[in-house]
């Protein structure tokens, strides 16, 4: 969970919904009672069967079976995955502003962004070339695109 995800959150309170909550109140006592259940089955299987288990700091030789430990490993590996494989790319964007009175607006494509920096060359030159307006100044600044958010659960429920 993001401070942005618990700001909003907390900017937009609504009441609790009683099926969502019964339903996580549900998955952890599955996953409790599954993992706890597992664990024992396991431990005891491989202890009869002679497997040397690794004993813990409190001397203890335990594995621990949850029900939710892989999918969420799989989640997070996943994200590391995409967050590794992203790729910052250069963009360009077309905007113009127009003064009158004191008033200026300013315009802006609506498609955003252009990846394609000959396209945004032709277009610009179009723009200049152009007798309904005229472009006084061309200047540009650094913008990134940030790699994706670590882990987040809330998204996965969308």
């Amino acid at each position: 969970l993001s401070r942005g995800d618990a700001d909003r959150a907390l900017m937009n309170l609504v009441e609790p919904n009683e099926h969502e909550s019964k339903a996580v109140d549900m998955r952890m006592e599955l996953d409790l009672r599954l993992g706890a259940a597992f664990t024992r089955f396991n431990t005891l299987a491989l202890q009869r069967a002679g497997v040397g288990l690794p004993v813990d700091d409190k001397g203890k030789s335990i594995v621990s079976y949850g029900p939710c430990q892989f999918p969420t490993l799989g989640f997070i590996v996943q994200r590391k995955w995409d967050i590794d494989a992203h790729v910052s790319e250069d963009f360009w964007a077309i905007k113009c502003s127009h003064s009158r009175e004191g008033t200026t607006t300013q315009f802006e494509w609506s498609r955003g962004r252009l990846f394609d920096r000959a396209f945004a060359s032709a277009l610009h030159d179009l723009c200049v070339r152009a007798n309904s307006a005229t472009v006084i100044d061309v200047d540009g600044q650094e913008s990134k695109r940030w790699p994706p958010h670590p882990l987040n659960t809330i998204e996965m429920q969308e």
